[in-house]
């Protein structure tokens, strides 16, 4: 049902902040490395795109305690997170880079609702910690990774220097029980699973996991109260990986958004289209492509010819591509063509519905020979009779790798073994048969920044 609602209402998965340097506000698949996030954030404050800055900062730290995936197929294999290692030295390198940048980030009805769900979490955290009851700390201190990263580091610190003859007797056990629990909850979303009896310290824990997790709609409804739509919305993709709290309970109160965000991503597919494609060139057998103010026509396909429409200059290095595709899947199929050389070499990802289910059939063309890069088919059925439908597809390279999603299916990647330098645009493949025109808007395009890996 809610993947019929985002097609037919054109689902939002694109994020928009104040005009400046940066195109795309959409928010990045985990294809973009940390240390890009953060050259973003820091493009974006200098730029005084104060919003911006703030939600990829909030990214960022959602990003430094990676977890596993939540699926009910994962939820036992995958039930234990690395939580020590790796986050600490995200943790460390996010206040080292944005540490001081208190105001150039600072979104006061955001931050403000995010520290009443934080402050008795960290008091919770704090008197596990004097407790010794280390184990149980680190679970209570996940969500404060993203919350206060440098509250989360200092508590670490303490945590880590309890001898571990000191810790109590259940630590263990009830730290396990707490996350086998969590993890386990993932398979039916929004419910957190009992193992066995809980103590009281493990009922503690939990009561207060749930609770917080619940708080996080109160955010984004604090951001809706102070216009700050598209943070609003960055909980619905963001939340579910802070606290146990499915996307669902987002809906209702995001929704409330969506008036203000039709001009907003309006205005951005203008930009996008002036500043990317409106010296665009055109390609192939069929060249009947029309650019308008917010949006670009496909050619009309009774001519069964195949046709490409690609940006002036080539596109090298990481970038992240996002738009609206008003097209029948079913019947016709649309495709984004990247690493353009020329008509004779280019390569394209097609978007198409095969057996009922959404499907991406990746391909590098020499000479109109096709060579197959990668098929992607998804696992759950989807729905193409709806002749209005509008289809959300994202397109990102990051390196040799291709980070691709359509709907809310998850993210495909694949890797390319060719040059992906090259122009970038949309293809028209001669098996289209739409009944109406085919569309693309809400464009969202953004080069993202060469960083040093560490």
């Amino acid at each position: 049902m809610r993947r019929k609602l985002l097609m037919s209402l054109f689902a939002v998965l694109f994020l928009v902040g104040s005009a400046g340097t940066a195109t795309a506000q959409r928010i990045p698949s985990r294809g973009t490395d940390f240390e890009q996030l953060l050259a973003m954030v820091r493009e974006a404050a200098d730029a005084k795109q104060t919003e911006r800055a703030a939600r990829l900062a909030f990214l960022a730290r959602s990003r430094i305690l990676v977890r596993a995936n939540r699926t009910a197929e994962e939820a036992m294999v995958r039930a234990f997170d690395d939580i020590e290692t790796a986050a600490v030295k995200r943790a460390q390198r996010y206040v080292e880079v944005l540490g001081g940048d208190t105001e150039a980030l600072a979104l006061p009805a955001f931050d403000a609702a995010i520290e009443k769900i934080a402050a008795p979490l960290k008091e919770q955290a704090d008197a596990l910690i004097e407790a010794k009851s280390k184990n149980c700390a680190s679970f209570v201190i996940e969500p404060l990774w993203t919350f206060d990263p440098a509250w989360a580091l200092d508590a670490v610190a303490r945590m880590s220097a309890i001898p571990a003859a000191d810790a109590l007797a259940d630590d263990s056990a009830t730290a396990s029980a707490l996350r086998i629990g969590e993890s386990m909850s993932w398979g039916v979303p929004g419910v957190y699973a009992e193992v066995g009896t809980p103590s009281a310290r493990q009922k503690e824990i939990q009561d207060l996991r749930r609770k917080s997790g619940a708080e996080l709609v109160g955010v984004a409804k604090a951001a809706i109260a102070a216009k700050l739509y598209w943070s609003a919305w960055d909980l619905e993709f963001i939340g579910p990986t802070i606290l146990p709290l499915a996307a669902q309970r987002f809906w209702e109160t995001t929704d409330e958004a969506r008036p203000a965000l039709g001009p907003l991503r309006s205005a951005l597919s203008k930009k996008t289209i002036a500043s990317v494609f409106k010296a665009a060139k055109k390609g192939l057998a069929n060249k009947g492509w029309k650019v308008g103010a917010d949006a670009i026509d496909f050619p009309p396909t009774k001519t069964k010819k195949p046709g490409l429409f690609v940006t002036a200059t080539p596109m090298d290095g990481d970038y992240r591509f996002a738009g609206t595709f008003a097209t029948q899947l079913g019947i016709a199929p649309v495709g984004i063509v990247f690493a353009y050389k020329s008509d004779d070499d280019f390569c394209a990802a097609v978007f198409s519905a095969v057996d009922g289910k959404a499907h991406i059939a990746v391909d590098h063309f020499v000479k109109g020979t096709p060579t197959e890069i990668d098929r992607w088919t998804a696992a759950s059925p989807i729905e193409t009779s709806d002749p209005l439908a509008s289809w959300p597809i994202a397109f990102e390279r990051h390196g040799d790798k291709l980070w691709m999603t359509i709907a809310d299916f998850g993210w495909n990647v694949a890797e390319a073994k060719v040059d992906l330098d090259g122009a970038f645009g949309f293809y028209l493949p001669a098996t289209a048969e739409p009944t109406r025109t085919m569309q693309v808007a809400a464009l969202d395009f953004e080069r993202l920044p060469e960083v040093v890996r560490r």
